[in-house]
């Protein structure tokens, strides 16, 4: 079974461009790999979903059967996601098969990065975060070059 790295953090935290360079990486050492996230799957894996907490769950839910079914054939899987409460980071941490990779970015900054409008909806309420729960690691903001040079190291790729 190959890993799935699962990134995780507030919106616009770089968990999309982390998984990018990620994958980058790993497909110059001839690594089979694939990103799933939000973006990518909302429009075939969960176009019935919202922004419930509910409909919330049940993406990341869905998305890990597709990372475990991708990596049992042999990809490395990188999961973009937000994970915003610790009900779905239990389940996530519970598969010995998840690597889980907590983006520490200040919510100042975050708002700063926002390109699609989603703190309007946090400050409505809509995407409360529950903050991370023993992730395997917890990056700092540094140079997306040395996230990825940590992730790959942590995975022994």
């Amino acid at each position: 079974m190959s890993p799935i790295i699962w990134i995780f953090g507030r919106p616009s935290s770089g968990k999309s461009t982390l998984a990018v360079s990620v994958k980058a990486a790993l497909d110059a050492r001839g690594v089979a790999c694939c990103i799933l996230d939000g973006d990518n799957t909302r429009e075939w894996l969960t176009p019935d979903c919202g922004w419930v907490p509910q409909d919330r769950f049940k993406k990341i839910q869905r998305s890990l059967r597709v990372a475990k079914l991708l990596a049992s054939n042999g990809i490395v899987v990188i999961c973009a996601y937000v994970t915003p409460t610790w009900r779905a980071q239990n389940m996530l941490s519970r598969s010995t098969d998840v690597r889980m990779v907590y983006l520490d970015v200040p919510l100042w900054l975050c708002c700063a990065r926002d390109s699609k409008g989603l703190y309007a909806m946090e400050t409505a309420g809509i995407l409360d975060f529950d903050g991370p729960i023993a992730p395997a690691l917890m990056l700092s903001p540094a140079p997306v070059a040395e996230w990825t040079n940590t992730v790959i190291g942590s995975i022994g790729l």
